[in-house]
């Protein structure tokens, strides 16, 4: 088991019901057409829902068919009944860009690197497979790699955040609420999901061979905000008709105590304004993240230079690769009229330069000598500060 992760791009592929025997096993009702995902899963993240901060990474040890739309699962540090009992409601959560990752990652490493387990790449893409079928085209090489346990050629595979994800505006909506003698009118301050329509259909990458490719959808990060945002709703609807209506009643009281006591009517004021001004809806949300996450791949241009256009052509931007590597480029776009996109090239294979972040406080090596050459006195100044040293001593 992993440290917690947040991870807004999780889809649900079952839940836990229970335990199997006494060996820690346990039992999944899995959701979906079938539980070949699951059953095929190298790693699986248990969360109270989908949104949840403390998600942990489980990997799956084992696993078999159960009871009637259930499978039985062995998962890391679960060691007898207690421990799976324990797990009993988690909602069970993949990441289909993570999967996808996690093959291209196995599938080029090599021998020395990442792990080099074609198997286990294997079931990664035949899990996408099922998860994000829009992709199959592309997937079907990466899977001829897998099964035939040979590495893949030079390849670079493309990702490409497109546009960005739905945000949450406050809408008010008054609830009559009838009271002895009389009804107040609370306000209810609720989200209501915007999704931003500004993105890409696809991108398109060209190299000077005439190889172009299409990205497609590995990930509707939208879809699946909005299907958190639905299934939390009738939730947070309730949460704030009883906040609403508990400062409605407190309100109340204060004012018609008010009518007999004009102290109590500073704090029945003050009650009042509290009420209209605290009624706020939590808009927190994974704004920054992409409205999908689309992918493709081609062979490594033999020149190194791969261009990015939009489906018209628009041209934005070009990034220079390793010829004869495998890499990753991902590329961001946020809005359709920003002018250039975001790239970062990620070479897999071969010799690599080292990477030197961006945010790094230490200065450049060059600089940092030039500094130090200011800073350290020379030979000649040295010998000077020792001979004047001498003499005062000889004096005194």
């Amino acid at each position: 088991m992993d440290n917690p992760v947040a991870d807004p791009l999780r889809v649900e592929l079952g839940r836990i019901v229970g335990a199997h025997a006494l060996a820690g096993e346990v039992r999944v009702r899995w959701f979906g057409d079938g539980p070949e995902n699951l059953l095929g899963a190298d790693f699986l993240f248990l969360a109270e829902s989908r949104e949840d901060p403390e998600a942990r990474r489980y990997a799956v040890l084992g696993g078999g068919s159960g009871r009637s739309g259930e499978v039985r699962l062995r998962l890391s540090g679960v060691d007898d009944r207690n421990g799976a009992e324990a797990l009993r409601g988690s909602l069970i959560l993949i990441n289909p860009w993570a999967l996808h990752l996690d093959a291209v990652f196995r599938l080029t490493r090599g021998e020395n690197g990442y792990g080099n387990d074609f198997s286990m790449a294997e079931n990664s893409l035949e899990e996408l497979r099922v998860i994000s079928p829009r992709v199959m085209p592309q997937l079907k090489s990466e899977l001829e790699w897998a099964t035939r346990g040979t590495p893949p050629p030079p390849t670079t595979w493309i990702y490409f955040m497109n546009g960005m994800g739905p945000y949450l505006e406050q809408i008010t909506i008054p609830m009559p609420l009838p009271l002895s003698g009389g009804f107040t009118m609370p306000t209810l301050a609720l989200p209501d999901m915007k999704f931003n329509e500004a993105k890409l259909d696809t991108l398109r990458a060209s190299t000077n061979d005439e190889k172009t490719v299409t990205t497609r959808v590995l990930a509707d990060t939208a879809a699946i905000s909005a299907s958190q945002f639905k299934e939390r709703l009738p939730i947070i609807i309730t949460h704030e008709a009883i906040r609403a209506t508990g400062k409605a009643i407190a309100t109340y009281v204060l004012m018609r105590a008010a009518q007999d006591n004009s102290y109590v009517a500073i704090f029945a004021i003050g009650a009042l304004i509290y009420q209209v001004g605290s009624a706020q809806a939590d808009l927190r949300c994974w704004r920054t993240m992409p409205s999908d996450i689309q992918t493709a791949h081609l062979p490594t241009p033999t020149d190194g230079l791969l261009r990015f256009t939009t489906p018209d052509g628009r041209s934005l931007g070009s990034v220079e690769l390793t010829p004869d590597e495998s890499h990753i480029v991902v590329v961001s776009l946020p809005s359709p009229t920003v002018s250039t996109a975001s790239i970062m090239p990620i070479q897999l294979t071969g010799d690599r330069e080292q990477y030197v972040p961006i945010f790094s406080l230490k200065p450049p090596p060059e600089q940092e000598e030039l500094e130090n050459e200011k800073i350290a006195p020379t030979t000649a100044e040295v010998d000077v500060d020792q001979t004047e040293s001498i003499s005062t001593k000889t004096t005194s």
